[in-house]
């Protein structure tokens, strides 16, 4: 789940979340757009952050899945936070992309925002609430290794066969994960 979060993170800062029409002296009227990206750069590093948060929650164990969580936790709230802050100045997202084709950095008034940033808002929101789930061990998992002590396990209530002078009696029970130089495996 945090994997698909952090890809649905880093595609919602590529389209364009604000824009405004400025006066330019060699182009006229000129409609002028940021991205997501622009208008929160953390957005993009904290999409990696989920992808390899995402990563981690599938090798780790039940304490490494609370910790991980933590991070999904605060990454959504970074988020989050960072989004909202976006949307209440979007003047301010747009000033560099304005200063770049007009050579004042002065955004004029009337920018419009799209749908992104909210859509991008409640994405945070989801991310807080994988988080917590996490913190709080919800969700089955099953624990990193299990099929080689399932595999050990089963071994155990097998009968055992005399794998000293069969090497390939010998490789399966080292497979199994059982010692055939165990004391009591030796003639």
């Amino acid at each position: 789940m945090a994997l698909v979060l952090g890809g649905a993170l880093l595609a919602s800062g590529a389209p364009g979340w604000f824009s405004v029409e400025v006066v330019t002296l060699l182009q006229g009227e000129v409609r002028l757009t940021a991205s997501g990206a622009q208008a929160v750069p953390a957005l993009t590093g904290l999409g990696l952050v989920l992808l390899a948060a995402g990563a981690a929650l599938g090798i780790s164990g039940p304490v490494g899945r609370r910790v991980v969580g933590g991070f999904l936790l605060l990454a959504g709230v970074a988020a989050g936070w960072l989004v909202l802050a976006a949307v209440r100045s979007p003047g301010a997202a747009l000033r560099r992309t304005v200063a770049e084709h007009t050579g004042v950095g002065a955004v004029p008034e009337g920018v419009a925002t799209s749908l992104w940033p909210f859509l991008t808002l409640g994405l945070a929101v989801v991310v807080v609430a994988v988080g917590v789930a996490h913190v709080l061990g919800a969700g089955p998992w099953p624990e990193p290794g299990a099929r080689v002590r399932r595999g050990a396990d089963r071994a155990a209530d097998e009968p055992r066969a005399d794998v000293t002078n069969d090497p390939t009696s010998t490789w399966d029970a080292l497979s199994d994960g059982d010692d055939p130089t165990s004391p009591g495996r030796l003639p």
